[in-house]
């Protein structure tokens, strides 16, 4: 499980979203530098992705893939103007093979900030993973 320690002002169309702030990362299969798990087994995973972004009173968008093997198969949203923060989430089960990867990319992007836990004490935009079970 990681989260971000900042927040992600206007990210770049196909910009990686990297969550840095590694809360628990058991056998080491996600690289917080990077951004990407690799798995160390072949085998049934499961991944959960969940988005905020800030009020904004003018329209706004932002899209999310959970990308894996460089194929999108996860895919949040936040389109629209409203005076409340936005969040989302998307679950998806992959059977993975040992060494593909799985990351997080932003596309259709306008005037987005994704946020972090302001103070610490939640986290608003974080992603988890685990194997269900191995080969």
């Amino acid at each position: 499980m990681a989260s971000l320690s900042k927040s992600v002002t206007n990210p770049s169309n196909g910009q990686h979203i990297i969550f840095d702030k590694v809360q628990v990362n058991d056998g080491g299969c996600y690289n917080s530098r990077h951004g990407i798990f690799v798995a160390s087994v072949s085998g049934l995973y499961t991944f959960t992705l969940n988005i905020a972004s800030q009020h904004q009173s003018t329209s706004h968008s932002l899209h999310l893939n959970i990308m894996v093997r460089d194929k999108p198969l996860g895919f949040i949203f936040l389109d629209g103007n409203t005076r409340f923060c936005f969040r989302r989430s998307d679950t998806i089960v992959v059977y993975l093979n040992q060494g593909d990867d799985v990351w997080f990319k932003a596309f259709d992007v306008a005037g987005t900030v994704v946020i972090n836990g302001d103070n610490g004490s939640y986290l608003h935009s974080h992603l988890s993973g685990f194997l269900i079970r191995k080969d």
